[in-house]
């Protein structure tokens, strides 16, 4: 497969880690603001002006591949435009709701992927699981300052956060929680894996519609750290290990304290291999 990838931001979260040169920005300059997108979405003749350098590629190669953030039917209708024989591929890695549905109906996009199975199924695409790096590494002999980690933005999670709190106050488990609730409290995603050091376990709350998993169960697996989640789906995952993961809303809160003070449990190998990077962008040849 001759591929190219295109990022809203190449170097944004795990990508920054991943070695492919065949990741591109899809655009030039990183600007967030409403006159930008509205280029883009009224797709003004200069708008080809904005994209990155993978146009001096596009010719060369047989295969694109799409993420739903930022992703603008112009940019499909370029690509088409300049290679009518490269398949068109996007891939979903947010849940399909009202804000990126519009890119179902894309008739420049030869297949449809995602991340969530039940999105899968409900708009008849094709699934592939969440992907991760093997790159990132977290190497420390830091001191455990909190049991509990989670960091991320509100999105409707606020009340459901603060009542996991409360247990865990009671029950004397230290816990962190950082609510982000306005772009300018990001943090960068290293500076967010330095912090993760000092953590045993990472707390996972995802928003009521999305059934794939998050990241933060990709950190989980590949940085070695226990996972407590709302994610009930979580199961049906080869590297589930009830050692490992605490499902909020089934497993007993009477022995959650238990489980904040057992140690993980190494998960084979093999498994970890399926869900790195290499092994997602192998799949999309089948």
């Amino acid at each position: 497969m001759k591929y190219i990838i295109l990022r809203n931001d190449k170097d944004d979260m795990i990508f920054s880690y991943i070695k492919d040169d065949n990741i591109y920005d899809t655009f030039k300059y990183k600007k967030n603001n409403k006159w930008y997108h509205m280029i883009m979405k009224y797709n003004f003749p200069f708008s080809k002006l904005l994209y990155g350098s993978w146009k001096k590629k596009i010719k060369e190669c047989d295969t694109v591949i799409l993420f739903d953030t930022m992703m603008y039917p112009c940019v499909t209708k370029y690509i088409r435009k300049h290679n009518k024989k490269c398949k068109i591929i996007l891939y979903f890695w947010n849940s399909i709701d009202e804000k990126n549905k519009y890119l179902l109906s894309d008739k420049n996009i030869d297949k449809y992927y995602t991340f969530d199975k039940k999105d899968a199924n409900k708009y008849k695409l094709a699934y592939n699981q969440q992907f991760y790096t093997k790159n990132i590494k977290i190497y420390s002999k830091s001191k455990i300052d909190y049991d509990i980690l989670f960091l991320g933005r509100e999105k409707g999670r606020k009340k459901e956060l603060l009542k996991f709190k409360n247990i865990c106050v009671r029950n004397k488990i230290n816990i962190d929680l950082n609510i982000i609730s306005k772009e300018s409290d990001l943090i960068n995603y290293d500076t967010y894996l330095d912090m993760l050091k000092r953590y045993k376990i990472i707390l996972d709350i995802v928003v009521s519609n999305q059934n794939g998993l998050s990241l933060r169960a990709m950190e989980s697996l590949f940085l070695k750290k226990k996972l407590i989640t709302n994610n009930k789906s979580i199961v049906e995952y080869d590297f589930y290990d009830k050692n490992n993961i605490f499902i909020l809303g089934v497993d007993n809160m009477e022995d959650l304290k238990k489980f904040v003070n057992t140690p993980y449990k190494q998960v084979d190998k093999k498994i970890i291999d399926n869900y790195e990077y290499k092994s997602w962008l192998k799949r999309f040849e089948e």
